[in-house]
Order: C-alpha cells, then sequence, then structure tokens
C-alpha cells in the first residue's frame, strides 16, 4: 500500500475558499459576495483551458495573487471591464448588445486620471468604448445582454481588478408559434396569452402577436401557457423547449 487515494468533491475545496474569503475581508471589509467572485474570476488559473467550467470551476486558486489583486483595488481610479460573451455551446456570440447601469451611486473624485470628481447616480447608463470595454468606477453594476437568436442575460458585477473580464452565457432560443383557433378551425386573437417558465417562474416576453398567431423566443425548459378570449373557454397546457422550433395548436 502506498498510503495514497484519489478523491473528488467540495470537501477539499470548501475550506480552503472559506479561508481565502476571510483573508479577502480582513483586506477589505466592505468585501461582499459579488467582489469576491469577482476576484477569484480575475485570479485563479485556468486549468481547463475554457476560462469557467464543470471539472475545474474557475481553476486554481492563488492566494498571494488575490491579496495583491484586493489591496491594489483599493487605490485604483478606474477599472476597464471586457465582456466574454459566449453562448451555451461554448461559441462566441457575435455583436451582442451590452448594457451596463450602475447598481448604485458611484461617486470618484478627482486624480491624476480624472481631472474632475463626479457621481453616478444608481440606474445610471454606463457608455460603451469604441473598443467595446467599459472604463468604470469603484462599485457595483448591472448588465444586460441582448442578441438574436439568444435569450436575454442579466447580472451583476463589483469591480475588482484593473483588467476585468465578465463571462456571460447566453442561452440559444427556439422559435415556438401558437397557432390560436376557435372549434371551426378560424383563427381567434386572444385577449391574453401567458407563457410561464416551469423551471423559473418567469413570465416569458412575447416576440409577436396577430391574426391568432403569437409568437416566442424561448431557451430550452419546460413552459405552461394560459390563452384567454371573451366569450371562450380559457385553454392551458404544458410544452417542452429542445431543440428546434415549434408550431403549437
Amino acid at each position: 500500500a502506498t498510503g495514497y487515494a484519489t478523491g473528488s468533491g467540495t470537501s477539499f475545496s470548501s475550506p480552503e475558499v472559506a479561508a481565502l474569503a476571510a483573508m479577502v475581508k480582513s483586506i477589505y471589509p466592505e468585501a461582499d459576495t459579488e467582489y469576491f467572485k469577482e476576484i477569484l474570476a480575475a485570479t485563479s488559473e485556468d486549468l481547463g483551458g475554457h476560462e469557467f467550467d464543470k471539472y475545474y470551476g474557475w481553476g486554481l486558486v492563488n492566494f498571494g495573487k488575490v491579496a495583491e489583486t484586493v489591496v491594489n483595488s483599493q487605490h485604483l481610479s478606474k477599472y476597464t471591464i471586457n465582456f466574454n460573451v459566449v453562448d451555451n455551446k461554448g461559441n462566441a456570440v457575435k455583436n451582442p448588445e451590452i448594457e451596463v447601469t450602475a447598481a448604485e451611486d458611484i461617486t470618484w473624485q478627482a486624480d491624476e486620471e480624472f481631472a474632475e470628481g463626479g457621481t453616478w447616480a444608481k440606474g445610471t447608463v454606463v457608455p460603451q468604448n469604441a473598443d467595446g470595454t467599459y472604463t468604470l468606477h469603484r462599485g457595483l453594476y448591472n448588465y444586460t445582454v441582448v442578441s438574436d437568436g439568444y435569450y436575454q442575460t442579466s447580472g451583476t458585477f463589483r469591480t475588482a481588478a484593473a483588467e476585468q473580464e465578465i463571462a456571460v452565457v447566453m442561452d440559444i432560443t427556439y422559435q415556438i408559434d401558437f397557432e390560436v383557433t376557435d372549434k371551426k378551425g378560424d383563427p381567434v386573437q386572444p385577449d391574453s396569452f401567458i407563457v410561464e417558465n416551469l423551471n423559473t417562474g418567469v413570465t416569458e416576453t412575447v416576440k409577436s402577436a396577430n391574426e391568432g398567431r403569437v409568437v416566442y423566443q424561448l431557451p430550452q425548459g419546460s413552459y405552461a401557457y394560459t390563452a384567454e378570449l371573451d366569450g371562450y373557454q380559457t385553454a392551458k397546457g404544458t410544452f417542452d423547449v429542445k431543440t428546434a422550433d415549434r408550431t403549437l395548436r
């Protein structure tokens, strides 16, 4: 017997990450969950070659690099943010529309980088640079990413490093057409047509509706629909979205 064995699971990694979180809080007491997540993503060594993946997560944590990054981040006057947008198959999403807004009041002082101080009130839309990056001040931000053929994706991040990348994974969507008719087969336009994602509880948004045809763009998942029209019995049902466009009647 060699005395060595193999194992897997979070029992090994959880204590290390908990210790890392404690170290970050000791350096920067105001650090929150979003800040810690960004620090981990920015400083971990990528072991799988694909940034985040199901085998290695964000990679191998580096205590020294985390400490250095946290200390340095306290003195930065600006942060350059780049978005890496891929679909759920790992393919790059071309020309996504990205909106970044302040998730809290952001205030900065005049220094060598900025001739004047200023404030972005919560909800302020941050301008995008010509190269697609964002120049931000220290704080918490929201983002929304939209692209044809993909499900709108939103999230929150906190500035953590001078050069920071935000990884965004967008779900591919499929066109689902509902043809709404009466018992004679004649098209009717419902007063209300609601589709709910049974996985998330989110009520989905109609893409278009006219002449008895209601269209949605939906990612894979399970859904319930309800159609209502004055003078007609309410129609209800469930359906699944898998890997192709569908027409439902």
